[in-house]
């Protein structure tokens, strides 16, 4: 296996040169790369006049050339632009999807990292509830109406399924031995209605934020 991988990337390797080689005489100039992968795929990524890429294109071993999108940061005349991710939904274009309809609410998100700030604003349960009721407003209802419309994970949906779940068993030693007397309930991983669900697997414990890391 480890020889048909090196071979693989031998070849890679090889096949990035022959271009790498030949852009001189296609455009005129050597090639300004600013990266390039040999093992997940044969890729180049390089800075060119536009009007090199039909020649770069027909240098062979080029399968394709694809036009980088370049998105420029916000700038404004004094101070710092807020908040600073401002131009952040018209890059992602999330506006346009917002604006279609389709604005995310009710959508669950499991979020698999190292750790999460429970006290930023993108968290921030009173803001959460603030734009539930925004929408309930627009939709002409009731914000309870609203949320139960929505469907959203709570305490209780978490209790029903908890004895499905590994972490039912409580707290784990690093053999995976249940601690004694310590049971994990659907009350002790229910944060918020913006984060109903939070645990730390690789800790096993509740905190699942960097606040006392050592």
């Amino acid at each position: 296996m480890k020889h048909r991988r090196f071979a693989r990337f031998l070849s890679a390797l090889l096949a990035a040169c022959l271009v790498l080689g030949m852009a001189p005489t296609a455009i005129g100039q050597e090639l300004d790369v600013a990266w390039n992968l040999t093992l997940a795929g044969n890729i180049i990524s390089a800075n060119v006049r536009y009007g090199d890429i039909e020649e770069i294109a027909a240098i062979p071993g080029v399968a394709k050339v694809v036009e980088e999108t370049l998105y420029q940061p916000c700038e404004v005349e004094e101070g710092t632009a807020q908040p600073n991710s401002g131009t952040a939904t018209t890059m992602t274009g999330a506006d346009t999807a917002w604006a279609s309809g389709y604005t995310g609410a009710g959508t669950r998100i499991a979020v698999i990292d190292t750790g999460l700030d429970t006290d930023h604003e993108a968290v921030d349960n009173g803001a959460y509830l603030y734009a539930l009721a925004e929408n309930a407003g627009a939709a002409g209802m009731t914000t309870e109406e609203y949320m139960d419309a929505l469907n959203l994970l709570d305490g209780e949906e978490i209790a029903a399924v908890l004895p499905q779940l590994n972490i039912s068993k409580g707290w784990l030693d690093y053999e995976g031995n249940p601690k004694p007397g310590q049971v994990v309930t659907a009350q002790d991983l229910y944060l918020s209605d913006k984060i109903p669900f939070a645990y730390n697997y690789i800790d096993q414990d509740l905190d699942v934020t960097h606040d006392n890391d050592s």
